[in-house]
């Protein structure tokens, strides 16, 4: 497990473990979700920005047109640099450029700091053979809407990745137009799943709208920036998602591990029946 699977992994459990006066646990507090920041662009003063604002980690889109991949993040030095010096992970939105990629480009990613790539449902799976530990892989999924979605999420869970992201990416208007079936998909979809779940934010949400996005079990938001965003404009959109989220603690029954692998994804555990002793 690697920098930004071990952060995920922190989300619904309790932090700090002072005893205080008369042995009660001091200044306890539990996590609510991770920030991701995604940037249009290899920006130092947006990725600044964002870690200051409380943001765990950076990721990167990754162009179609462009040299090899470890020249390219050759020229995101700066980025790198500035995430990792605020404690923060850096990941690569691989997207279209994900075909001519071989295990080698990630094996030469990692050695320049890359903590994550993010990958599609098109993306060669030779790419999934990289066995090395330091690299988190994470896959896009979009919610299946056909009787076949308890079958295609065992598949998904058969992955050897850590973490999934919803497509399509959402607005403050799409999360107040869920209707109940919606949330139930979301839900169930989350709940069969054995890894985290993040989805995509495209603008500033209400206190109501980041309660539901936690409500429905997801262990990351990703904030995407504007085109030429200001960095102080976005450090302010950053600093205001984690307050929202400290004002919206994961209900208990969110909290602690993720989700295992059960019998079949997306249903509830049916008891069996035991046998009789003979008589």
């Amino acid at each position: 497990m690697g920098k930004f699977l071990d952060t995920l992994q922190q989300v619904g459990k309790v932090s700090g473990v002072g005893i205080g006066f008369l042995g009660r646990r001091a200044q306890t507090k539990v996590k609510p979700a991770v920030i991701v920041a995604a940037l249009a662009l290899g920006d130092v003063a947006l990725a600044e920005a964002a870690v200051k604002g409380g943001a765990e980690a950076v990721m990167l889109p990754v162009p179609d047109e462009r040299g090899s991949l470890a020249e390219w993040i050759k020229l995101q030095e700066g980025v790198l640099e500035a995430t990792h010096s605020g404690g923060a992970a850096v990941g690569l939105l691989l997207g279209g450029s994900q075909m001519a990629l071989e295990a080698d480009d990630l094996q030469a990613a990692i050695k320049m700091g890359v903590d994550f790539v993010v990958l599609e449902m098109m993306a060669p799976a030779r790419l999934l053979g990289l066995e090395e530990s330091k690299l988190d892989k994470v896959v896009m999924l979009s919610i299946p809407r056909d009787e076949q979605m308890a079958l295609f999420l065992r598949a998904v869970n058969l992955l050897p990745v850590g973490a999934v992201i919803f497509e399509p990416a959402l607005t403050a208007e799409k999360v107040r137009a869920l209707t109940l079936e919606a949330y139930m998909r979301y839900r169930l979809v989350r709940e069969s799943l054995r890894f985290p779940a993040l989805v995509v934010v495209e603008d500033a949400l209400s206190t109501a709208e980041v309660k539901m996005l936690v409500e429905l079990g997801l262990q990351g938001i990703i904030l995407r920036a504007a085109a030429r965003e200001r960095s102080d404009v976005f450090r302010e959109r950053v600093v205001a998602l984690r307050e929202l989220l400290e004002e919206a603690p994961r209900p208990e029954s969110l909290t602690g591990e993720v989700p295992r692998v059960g019998d079949l994804a997306g249903s509830p555990s049916v008891p069996q029946p035991q046998p009789q002793p003979e008589r």
